[in-house]
């Protein structure tokens, strides 16, 4: 019976640790902290990239000269980085900052870029009776148009807003006196009597006056929609990772504002190797991590694109070369520091901690997990242009038999059939075993009730035959009053009996008939029964041991109150008990009976041993 307990525990436990197991197989593993190992064969470049977006701002108009048509533009584009699902973006202030002026500003601008553009093709400065001549026949075909967005991976252009930008050192600087344009007229109504020098009427161009580099100025934080969006955390720039190896990932392309003109041609970031170095001017620290330049041959388009060290994102390319190929780091402290001014802050998203398992797959040689994996992450995160040319390839290698099999995937499987089985012939054993320790139940016999009314008057028995009872119940001997108080002898007879010495059936005396029977109340399931709220419908059953017929054994059915052996006070009765001659046996609390395999306990004798 313990050994079986045992087993029926460890049974009841298994459906737990097979639950347990699967989890572990349905959820992968994800990306760790930015701080943790990446998977194995996963780099930095890899996560990056996808979070890496194009950032097109300023506004662009036509005018018209010399039946010439003067396509114009002021702003430019720029790369920047997604830091937060939710759509935070950082990139070059720069970029940005001709949409920190009104509208107004926006069309002067456009109009002292066309005297410019028109000067470099006549090949000198325009007197100012040029410039009132050209104004006089210039037209303005089109209504100007504003940019304002950012285009994803893939070709998606949505627009932003503008949650922080830094004032950098003055790069583009309109007129003095701007020139308000005519929103309404086609012809250009005044001039600009102070037009802006060759140093200062280009994107780009340095202006070796102007304040010292601030990196947290040069940084710009924009709001794009999204909710989960590949995103990617920054990692503090320390002195280690100067003299090292760098990355960065931007767009090629013009960063000039004609750049606005035409669509972007170039939908995916590029890769560009360099290496970083301590700055060659100004402090070696500051506020914001070690001063740093870039050596990189930056495509035009890449300022404010990522810069991996490491493994790491440890800044920003900075927008305004200090040589040949050398530019300025906009660290991740001063990009933090913008982010706080943003209200706002950096988190890897769930797109690129799944997007880097599924990659982890796929290097691993799991092609048709990566497949499967790829197919749903795509269901929620469609934009997601490299997942989508990583299940391209997936799918080819697939269809080449290029594959390898994901054992876990197969266990999901294989586990239930075994286990399934395994549980099932456990059940059978542990059921088996115990049938062996509880009896059978008897086959129907004749039952007793007994009526507890005053008894009726005796009636002769008929002629014909009756059906005979097994369990009879054997008369109490006549006492006297002076043989009360004396010990009683009772009827020696052959058979098993006992003698009821407490309860509604105290006194009386039964035969246990070779068959056994059950005890309790209900009359119909019951052969001893005794009519009392205490005692259960089956409450215990009392007959011979299926093994060993000469042996009783009194088992509990699984009564309410219990069947206990001597005394109530005692342990009840949970496993199959063998009888001895004076065994005392309790249905509950107050009904009582002894066994006696052939003289009973009478109940004068059972009120004297309990004094």
């Amino acid at each position: 019976m313990i050994g079986g307990s045992r087993f029926f525990i460890s049974f009841r436990l298994l459906p737990f640790l097979v639950g347990v197991f699967f989890a572990f197989l349905v959820f992968p593993p994800v990306l760790p902290a930015a701080t943790e190992q990446l998977p194995a064969g996963i780099t930095g470049v890899n996560l990056v990239k996808p979070a890496v977006v194009q950032v097109r701002a300023g506004a662009t108009a036509t005018f018209r000269f010399n039946n010439q048509a003067w396509p114009v533009a002021v702003g430019g584009t720029a790369s920047g980085l997604v830091v937060n699902p939710n759509g935070t973006t950082v990139t070059a202030a720069r970029t940005l900052e001709l949409l920190t002026r009104d509208r107004d500003a926006l069309r002067t601008a456009l109009i002292e870029r066309f005297f410019t553009d028109v000067q470099k093709q006549i090949g000198h400065r325009l007197a100012e009776s040029e410039r009132i001549y050209i104004a006089e026949h210039t037209t303005l075909l089109t209504d100007v148009k504003y940019y304002r967005e950012v285009v994803l991976p893939g070709g998606t252009a949505v627009d932003f807003e503008i949650a922080w930008i830094g004032t950098p050192t003055p790069e583009i600087l309109l007129p003095e006196n701007p020139v308000p344009a005519d929103t309404q007229s086609t012809t250009l109504a005044l001039i600009s009597r102070n037009p802006p020098s060759r140093s200062t009427s280009r994107l780009g161009t340095t202006n070796p006056t102007g304040p010292r580099f601030d990196p947290v100025q040069e940084v710009a934080v924009i709001k794009i929609p999204g909710d989960n969006l590949p995103a990617i955390r920054l990692s503090p720039l320390t002195n280690g990772d100067v003299s090292e190896e760098a990355t960065v990932i931007g767009f090629a392309g013009n960063a000039e504002a004609t750049a606005l003109l035409s669509s972007p041609l170039v939908t995916e970031a590029t890769i560009i190797t360099g290496k970083l170095s301590p700055a060659t001017s100004g402090k070696n620290e500051s506020p914001y991590g070690p001063t740093t330049d870039l050596a990189a041959p930056l495509a035009p388009a890449a300022a404010g694109g990522p810069v991996i060290a490491g493994n790491k994102v440890v800044g920003l390319a900075g927008p305004t070369a200090k040589g040949t190929g050398i530019y300025p780091l906009i660290t991740t402290q001063a990009i933090r520091e913008a982010l706080v001014q943003a209200q706002a802050a950096d988190q890897t998203s769930q797109a690129t901690r799944l997007y880097a398992d599924t990659l982890a797959m796929f290097n691993q040689g799991y092609v048709s997990k990566t497949v499967a994996l790829l197919e749903d992450f795509l269901a929620t995160n469609p934009n997601h242009v490299y997942a989508q040319q990583l299940l391209t390839e997936a799918r080819h290698r697939q269809k080449a038999g290029d594959d390898r099999i994901y054992w876990p995937d197969y266990l999901i499987f294989m586990i239930p059939a075994v286990l399934a089985p395994a549980g099932f012939a456990g059940l059978w054993f542990y059921r088996r075993r115990q049938r062996r320790q509880i009896p059978p139940e008897p086959k129907p016999i004749a039952r007793w009730h007994f009526d507890l009314s005053p008894p009726a008057p005796p009636v002769e028995p008929a002629p014909e035959p009756v059906t005979p009872v097994i369990a009879t119940p054997v008369p109490a001997p006549m006492t006297s009053a002076s043989e009360e108080v004396a010990t009683t002898i009772a009827t020696t007879v052959a058979e098993p009996t006992i003698e009821f010495l407490a309860g509604p059936l105290a006194g009386k005396t039964f035969t246990i008939p070779p068959e056994g029977f059950l005890i309790g109340r209900d009359t119909g399931t019951c052969q001893l029964v005794i009519p009392a709220p205490v005692i259960s419908k089956q409450h215990a059953y009392l007959g011979p041991d299926a093994f060993d017929p000469a042996t009783i054994i009194i088992t509990d059915k699984g009564s309410t109150n219990g069947t206990f052996l001597a005394s109530p006070q005692n342990s009840r009765l949970n496993a199959p008990y063998y009888l001895q001659d004076g065994d005392i046996i309790y249905l509950g609390q107050e009904t009582a009976f002894v066994f006696h395999p052939g003289c009973p306990l009478t109940s004068a004798q059972f009120s004297r041993t309990n004094k």
